[in-house]
C-alpha cells in the first residue's frame, strides 16, 4: 500500500510575505527625477492639509500631518543628494 501525501490546510495567509514574494503593484517609478517630483507633490499635499488642520484648531492632527511632511522632505533631500 502506498500512502497518499497529505495536503496541509492553511487558514491564515501572511500578507507581508505574500507581498514580498508576489508583489501586487509595480515598485519602479521611473528614475530618481520622477521619484523626487512625486515626493515633492506628496510633501506639498501634506503641508496643505496640515495648515488647514491648524486653521481648524486641530492641533494633534496638524502635528501628525506636518511631521509626516517633514519626514517626506527629509527623504526627498536624501534622495536628491544621493548619486
Amino acid at each position: 500500500m502506498v500512502q497518499q501525501p497529505q495536503i496541509q490546510k492553511i487558514d491564515k495567509v501572511n500578507i507581508k510575505i505574500m507581498n514580498r514574494d508576489y508583489p501586487l503593484a509595480p515598485t519602479d517609478f521611473g528614475g530618481k527625477e520622477k521619484k523626487v517630483k512625486r515626493l515633492e507633490k506628496r510633501e506639498e499635499k501634506l503641508v496643505k492639509k496640515g495648515n488647514k488642520a491648524v486653521d481648524e484648531g486641530r492641533e494633534r492632527k496638524a502635528d501628525r500631518l506636518l511631521g509626516r511632511a517633514a519626514r517626506v522632505e527629509d527623504r526627498k533631500i536624501r534622495l536628491s543628494e544621493r548619486r
